[in-house]
Formats: C-alpha cells, structure tokens, sequence
C-alpha cells in the first residue's frame, strides 16, 4: 500500500470542495496475510478519515481484480525479514456512482488526469 497516492489524493481533495463531494477514496489490500481489517484501517485514515480500506481473501479478490484489470505477484524473498512483498498494477479508478451496480468509468494514471473530471 504506496503512501505516496494517498498523500496525493489528501492533497488534491484538501484543495477541491467539488472532489470532496463527488468522490471516496478507497484502497482495497493485495495481502490478507499481513493487511488485518484493524492495520487497513489505521493505514487509510492515517491520511484522511474518509479515505475507506478494504480487504478480502485471494478468492474474493480476484473477481474485483478482474474486473478492473488490478494485477498482483507475491514475490518470496528468501533470507528476508518481510518474507515476501507484493508487486501490482498502480493506477486510480474512477466509479460512477456508490451503489453495488455501480459500473467501472475509467482509469487514472495520475492526479493530473484525474482532476478534469471533477472539475
């Protein structure tokens, strides 16, 4: 889970009334292992406390995965202290709408290309 997104987001949001109104920010963890729903939590509103963290097992993941085209490995790390690290796809994904038939509306890179669609 990169900080460095998240600070971005907090940043832009801080400075958009529009962007606080029309969108969440949601992290969902790669890594149910380590990603307890109690770390998510403190890792997420560590940046703002709307920001919202979700985690699942590898099976109820992998649909969401899919259906957003989120990739992931576990790369093992013989002789290291963290064991393994989780390498995936980074990019934003814009939702309309909150509800469960909510349909997935375009991928962001950036910030930047983020920005013209609340504004």
């Amino acid at each position: 889970m990169s900080p460095v997104p998240f600070s971005i987001w907090r940043q832009h949001a801080a400075n958009s009334a529009r962007m606080q109104k029309k969108c969440r920010v949601s992290l969902f963890s790669l890594d149910p292992d380590r990603d307890t729903p109690e770390r998510v939590k403190r890792y997420v509103t560590g940046f703002d406390q709307t920001f919202i963290g979700l985690r699942g097992s590898d099976s109820e993941l992998s649909p969401t995965m899919q259906d957003y085209g989120v990739t992931s490995i576990r790369r093992e790390l013989p002789g290291s202290m963290i064991k393994y690290t989780i390498d995936h796809s980074t990019f934003g994904i814009a939702i309309r709408g909150l509800k469960p038939t909510a349909k997935f509306n375009r991928r962001y890179a950036t910030m930047e290309d983020f920005n013209p669609a609340v504004s």
